[in-house]
């Protein structure tokens, strides 16, 4: 059976959230530190140039902590508790044929999951998740697998020859 939930990633992940959030915080500090640095050095005759250095300063710096924050330290934070939630979890087994819904969406402050449909050997269906990050690992539709499952989330998978 293929894992694709570890602690090893767990870690990585939350690895990464410590990284960029705490990048975040570095950039943030040493532009307020070179801010504080340009309005101590301010006399008459320069008031405007520093004041226009001070304002792209923190600018810049404040554009650059968002668009850290949202493109890595939120990503890698969802990542990191969905995964801590998945590993803590109760795993369920199912078996079936696989068939894969199109397009992807992302759950608000969480992870972006890609749709499944199981359908059983006794015609029952079922719909299930899996993270848009780990779809490309999965086998592709109308493969008969063996799958283990944590709050309807796909955990592991095998795919079944016959």
């Amino acid at each position: 059976m293929k894992r694709l939930y570890t602690p090893e990633k767990m870690a990585q992940w939350k690895k990464r959230a410590r990284v960029s959030g705490g990048a975040v915080c570095a950039l943030m500090a040493a532009a307020l530190a070179a801010c504080v640095y340009l309005c101590a050095q301010v006399r008459t005759g320069n008031a405007g140039r520093m004041l226009r250095y001070v304002i792209g300063l923190f600018t810049l710096s404040g554009w650059v902590s968002i668009v850290l924050l949202r493109f890595c330290y939120r990503p890698a934070q969802a990542e990191y508790r969905h995964m801590a939630g998945i590993l803590a979890g109760e795993t369920e087994e199912h078996a079936g044929t696989v068939a894969w819904l199109p397009g992807a969406f992302s759950i608000p402050k969480s992870i972006t999951i890609r749709k499944a449909i199981l359908t059983k050997e006794d015609g029952e269906t079922e719909t299930l998740n899996v993270d848009v990050r780990l779809a490309d690992t999965m086998p592709p539709s109308g493969a008969a697998v063996r799958l283990e499952t944590v709050r309807k989330y796909i955990t592991a998978y095998e795919v079944q020859h016959e």
